[in-house]
């Protein structure tokens, strides 16, 4: 992965090798055509080229003739999905929602680079800031 190309955890790998199979098609391959490293598939906390995990979800897509492959896929996925359980965690350490809140928020920007969330706070403070509460 190259400085300053947007990342992702390897935990949206979770269930991407059980459903490939299901159907059939091989993991290993579409994880080695992607470019991505197999050890992926088990170090949930690797971190990964976000385009080669999209370059992932088209060509299983492509290659196993699925085109709803990747919503399939998210609908596939436990509900106790392996991200929310520190996020749960910091609720003990917060005292208030707000705060828990943008803690949650900072944990899923450093875990995803890619993770934004629409605030109409933000676009009310008029300059990318959340606005403040008053």
């Amino acid at each position: 992965m190259k400085v300053g190309e947007p990342y992702c955890r390897a935990t949206v790998l979770i269930g991407f090798e059980p459903l490939v199979a299901s159907v059939g098609g091989d993991p290993l391959a579409l994880i080695d055509e992607a470019g991505l490293p197999r050890e992926a598939l088990a170090k949930v906390d690797m971190l990964l080229s976000y385009r080669k995990v999209s370059l992932l979800h088209e060509l299983a897509a492509k290659r196993l003739g699925w085109p709803t492959f990747g919503l399939d896929w998210g609908m596939s996925t436990a509900p106790t999905f392996a991200d929310i359980g520190p996020v749960m965690m910091m609720s003990r350490f917060e005292r208030v929602f707000g705060d828990w809140t943008r803690s949650a928020i900072k944990y899923w920007l450093f875990s995803y680079q890619r993770y934004t969330i629409p605030s109409p706070r933000r676009a009310l403070a008029g300059n990318g800031d959340i606005a403040p509460d008053h």
